[in-house]
C-alpha cells in the first residue's frame, strides 16, 4: 500500500513569502501528493499568487467563517480558564 502525503499551508496576507514555500515543498526529495493552500481571507493577492504554483489546490476562507472560528476559540478559551487558572 503506497502511503500519500498531502501538505496543508495555512496563508493570511502572504503573496510575497507564499511562492518561496510552495516551490520549496514541490522540490523536495520525497514531494507531498498533494498541497492545499488554505486562503484565510487574505486582503492580499494571497490566492491567486498560490494558484500561479503549478499543481497547488486553493481553498478560499471567507472573512466571515474566519471572525467565527476566532469568536468560538476566544469562547472555549474563556470556558476552559476559570477563577485564574486554567480547567483540566
Amino acid at each position: 500500500m503506497a502511503l500519500t502525503i498531502a501538505t496543508v499551508v495555512c496563508a493570511y496576507n502572504e503573496s510575497r513569502l507564499l511562492p518561496g514555500c510552495l516551490y520549496s515543498l514541490r522540490a523536495q526529495t520525497r514531494p507531498p501528493d498533494e498541497i492545499l493552500v488554505v486562503n484565510n481571507a487574505s486582503t492580499d493577492e494571497t490566492g491567486e499568487v498560490a494558484r500561479a504554483v503549478p499543481g497547488i489546490r486553493v481553498i478560499e476562507e471567507p472573512a466571515k467563517a474566519v471572525a467565527a472560528a476566532l469568536r468560538s476559540n476566544v469562547d472555549v478559551a474563556l470556558t476552559l480558564y476559570r477563577s485564574g487558572s486554567w480547567a483540566a
